[in-house]
């Protein structure tokens, strides 16, 4: 009876936590089409049924599958119902954490992951955006929830074939079940984002450090398991068949851009010590506390590596191995270089929760709750605020603005890219490339975004970047050496909302 009660009280828990990341994820979706030049680019495609491939085409698919119930047309509509696909999968995420986490925790710490990741302004923000990375993270955990289950069998099953003198065959009967899911898992992951192949050698690794994993079961189950993931890979991106040219030209241009960075701009780690994406994207993320109790516990890990559970040294391995390999790389792109740490947020969550866990096993039992339920509390209610702030601003946008202020202004204006919406997937511009067009135009106001100059007043610090990202620098800066107006917003700018907005006056 009381386990029971206990039972129902934590499905109950977990049901208002996926309600509150349902809240939080499919608040202010339908803010105007065009904030995200990438939205612009993405609903092209599903529309006109037709992809360039720098990307796998998972979420393009999984739009056009939902609008065959829906059947919307209009460009708007689609972005809307594509950002709830996204929406959904963030909540998805909620839940997957909780089914790692309770593996590992009690179920209360368990919730507890769960509820920092519903709150969490990383997922939050992404979970709003028809983007890829929120798609990648919902992959990865549903591969890892599967992965965990293939790797327990294989343990178990071993020690008893060995105990029984069986065969790899009786191992392969009771696990057909976790193989076909861990490589369903794995090709969702792999048609979400070409990055993901980053996880192959994670798994490849794993006997490594896992004796109990190191026979030859586990390899062939992993074979097996790649072989359905490369089918449920072709299956989700078919056109790769019909049209492998663009697959190519698509996957050399991602390979480039991920070694030479975004619009020229390198971001080198060893200028920053490692810590760009930790300080830029994981702390806004997920804020500073948890974070801090994260990493502490990664350490933890790290310094206990014999006595800690498996499953917890793979998912150490998979966040120092994801966030070095994203870090090595000179791809930082403005504004939203953030999402590229979404797949490790919710297993930060979980690793803050277990240094909660293992912080109140040394304290007394009597103040053990009120302790952890403060501490808890603390943890949660930062990026809690972070969040609500960011869903109330997110249809408050800046450039909802711009139209006052260019009315007062007198003469012609010219706009850069992330001033207006972006009204077609090829529309983009920055203020230094339109110098023949103010001459030419009679234009006496230039309207500057901060999601466009940040990235050159930023990259012209940098060392070792082209030519051409100092002379734009220096552009920006003596542009703002006339007298502007600044549209600030009321929150902060984060991802795609929001930018500042000068307005300058050439004429004055």
């Amino acid at each position: 009876m009381h386990l029971a009660i206990r039972k129902n009280t934590t499905t109950v828990a977990l049901l208002l936590i996926l309600a509150i990341a349902a809240g939080f994820n499919f608040y202010g979706i339908n803010f105007p089409l065009g904030y995200h030049p990438d939205e612009t680019i993405k609903v092209h495609f599903i529309q006109n049924n037709s992809q360039n491939f720098f990307h796998p085409i998972f979420i393009l698919q999984v739009v056009r599958t939902a609008n065959l119930i829906f059947g919307f047309q209009s460009e708007q509509q689609i972005a809307v119902l594509g950002r709830a696909t996204t929406a959904l999968m963030g909540v998805s995420i909620v839940f997957l954490t909780y089914k790692i986490a309770e593996q590992q925790l009690p179920r209360r710490y368990a919730l507890g992951a769960a509820l920092l990741t519903a709150v969490a302004p990383g997922m939050v923000i992404h979970s709003h955006y028809l983007k890829e990375d929120i798609a990648l993270t919902f992959g990865i955990l549903l591969s890892f929830l599967s992965f965990f289950a293939l790797g327990e069998r294989i343990r178990l099953m071993t020690t008893e074939v060995e105990q029984q003198k069986g065969t790899y065959l009786f191992i392969v009967n009771f696990s057909l079940k976790q193989v076909f899911l861990f490589g369903a898992s794995l090709g969702l992951t792999f048609a979400a984002k070409f990055n993901s192949g980053i996880l192959l050698p994670l798994y490849f690794a794993t006997p490594l450090y896992v004796l109990s994993l190191r026979k030859l079961a586990y390899f062939k189950c992993l074979f097996w398991s790649f072989l359905i993931s490369l089918f449920t890979f072709l299956v989700i991106n078919f056109p790769i068949l019909l049209n492998p040219k663009t697959f190519v030209r698509g996957f050399r241009y991602e390979l480039d851009h991920a070694l030479t960075g975004h619009n020229g701009i390198k971001v080198y780690p060893l200028e920053h010590f490692f810590s760009f994406h930790l300080r830029n994207s994981i702390v806004p993320s997920l804020t500073i506390l948890p974070v801090i109790l994260a990493l502490g516990f990664l350490l933890y890990c790290i310094f206990r590596w014999k006595y800690i559970d498996w499953r917890s040294r793979f998912l150490v391995c998979y966040v120092v191995f994801f966030y070095f390999v994203l870090e090595a790389s000179p791809l930082k792109p403005f504004p939203n270089f953030m999402r590229y740490m979404v797949p490790i947020i919710p297993i930060l969550a979980l690793f803050c929760l277990q240094a909660l866990d293992s912080l109140m096993t040394g304290l007394p039992r009597r103040s053990r709750s009120l302790c952890s339920f403060t501490l808890l509390s603390l943890l949660i209610i930062f990026p809690l605020v972070e969040s609500v702030k960011f869903d109330y601003y997110i249809n408050k946008d800046t450039r909802g603005e711009i139209e006052s202020v260019l009315a007062e202004k007198v003469g012609n204006a010219l706009m850069e890219a992330y001033v207006e919406p972006f009204i077609h997937p090829a529309d983009f511009s920055r203020l230094p490339d339109l110098a023949a067009e103010v001459q030419n135009a009679d234009v006496c106001t230039l309207v500057a975004s901060s999601f466009m100059y940040d990235r050159y007043l930023f990259g012209g610090t940098l060392k070792a970047q082209e030519p051409d990202i100092y002379v734009k620098y220096q552009q920006y800066l003596d542009l703002f050496e006339y007298p502007y107006t600044e549209i600030r917003p009321t929150y902060k700018s984060i991802a795609f909302s929001n930018p500042t907005l000068r307005v300058i006056d050439l004429c004055e």
